[in-house]
């Protein structure tokens, strides 16, 4: 990798700093959304699939600070990037980056069992739009390498009985991310539609599922990402700028 080719940016008000290529995959609000819809326990065993520069591994770490973390990243480059941003950050003790197809397991260096899986997978079918002639971001956004099935069934053979697994995805795919779910045996537990604002439909969805649960899911209410169309919600403010 060519580490000239990066800039360097301040998240959480200055608490984290991320290294991303200037003109390859850059991390969104996504990243943000899914560490803070993850409610982890003390101690908890975390994986996070497709983790690119491992900025979702980076928030959650600040936000559980005894959580254990793994990111797991089938491309070398952001394998690479997302090791280096753990040093940067010092995080070495916390997260681990694993290079690694997460579609075949065992995944080495990940336990054969976690308590929590997290994924902001690629969202567009192949053929549905324009593929990004840039690797990286091509891969990152659609199902290049790994398909919402290849997420879900990763997810379940991870998790225990009562385990985890939470994802944020276009709100125009929630059909296909619930039959995912459901048939890994991951039963959705918690939604929350994301809007841009109170006048526009729902543009993401941050669902929580359960491994082996009975059926019955709670509908948050929504989360509005800006007051006028400019200015982010108090909420996301909180988030992006934690005191």
């Amino acid at each position: 990798m060519d580490w000239d080719t990066l800039t360097k940016d301040a998240i959480l008000g200055g608490k984290i700093h991320i290294l991303q290529e200037k003109s390859g995959y850059r991390f969104s609000l996504d990243a943000v959304l899914l560490p803070n819809f993850t409610d982890c326990s003390p101690n908890s065993m975390v994986a996070d699939l497709g983790t690119g520069a491992g900025v979702i591994p980076l928030i959650l770490a600040s936000l559980h600070p005894t959580a254990r973390i793994f990111g797991v990243e089938i491309q070398e480059s952001l394998a690479a990037l997302a090791l280096r941003n753990v040093q940067e950050n010092n995080l070495e003790k916390q997260i681990t980056i694993i290079q690694h197809d997460f579609k075949t397991l065992p995944i080495p260096g990940l336990p054969s069992k976690v308590d929590r899986v997290l994924s902001n997978p690629p969202y567009r079918r192949l053929g549905s739009g324009k593929v990004n002639p840039q690797s990286q971001k091509a891969v990152a956004r659609h199902e290049i390498m790994a398909n919402l099935q290849d997420v879900a069934q990763t997810a379940a053979r991870l998790l225990g009985k009562g385990g985890h697994f939470a994802a944020v995805y276009p709100a125009t795919r929630l059909a296909d991310l619930i039959y995912a779910l459901k048939e890994n045996y991951l039963e959705p537990k918690r939604l929350r539609m994301v809007h841009s604002d109170t006048a526009s439909p729902a543009r993401l969805v941050l669902v929580e599922a359960i491994k082996d649960a009975g059926p019955q899911i709670t509908v948050e209410r929504p989360l509005y990402i800006y007051e006028d169309g400019e200015t982010y919600t108090e909420e996301v403010r909180a988030m992006l700028y934690p005191l």
